[in-house]
């Protein structure tokens, strides 16, 4: 852990920046080999004891007894629960990166922290009061977040394969994919010639 709370602000974007452009159990994998320690340590293993001691209820209830298997989830079929956790908070970051009201996007941070707490924490957030939440990487980083709501940016090329980025300034439209600048470039030029065309059939019907 000692590593990962001395994050450069670079590290902390990509970190942010490849958790929301993350949408499979493969990028997911690559995520946590590259950031795991910014999540709880006990974290896969409070998932894991959390649902196996779900499935043992489940087991043995009487309305679920014939519908589920008793021996309960493997533990593959387990840590991809733990894995949904984490693509339910990916899809939260993106909302609220998404979002263009900065005091709605404030909020929605604010809430996904909360988020990240109760679903990577199983056990502290479950207390009565729950204390704060562990000062891990990434609380660090949605702090980081809630600073620079200026700078995320989500590219304007439809096609771009990671859209959600920090600019180095705010009026930046695309992401520092080549592909992605000129077709910003392209763009504006079919949009000028476009309005020049429009302009040119508007001067020719004045003078009829």
């Amino acid at each position: 852990m000692d590593g990962i709370y001395r994050m450069t602000p670079k590290k902390i974007e990509r970190l942010l920046e490849d958790f929301a452009n993350t949408k499979d159990d493969a990028g997911m994998e690559r995520w946590l080999r590259m950031y795991g320690p910014a999540l709880p340590p006990s974290f896969f293993q409070e998932v894991m004891e959390l649902e196996h001691h779900q499935d043992q209820l489940l087991a043995h209830s009487p309305i679920m007894a014939g519908v589920v298997n008793r021996e309960g989830r493997t533990d593959s079929e387990i840590r991809q629960a733990a894995f949904m956790r984490l693509h339910g908070l990916a899809q939260q970051l993106r909302g609220a990166w998404d979002e263009q009201n900065s005091e709605s996007k404030e909020w929605y941070i604010d809430e996904l922290r909360r988020w990240v707490y109760v679903r990577t924490e199983p056990e502290r957030s479950g207390q009565i009061p729950a204390p704060p939440p562990t000062d891990t990487g990434f609380q660090q980083a949605l702090r980081y977040f809630r600073q620079k709501l200026d700078l995320a940016k989500h590219c304007k090329n439809p096609a771009c394969r990671a859209p959600y980025f920090f600019a180095e300034d705010p009026r930046q439209r695309y992401c520092d994919d080549p592909h992605c600048a000129r077709w910003g470039i392209l763009r504006s030029k079919k949009l000028w010639a476009r309005k020049t065309r429009s302009a040119k059939k508007a001067r020719t019907r004045r003078r009829k």
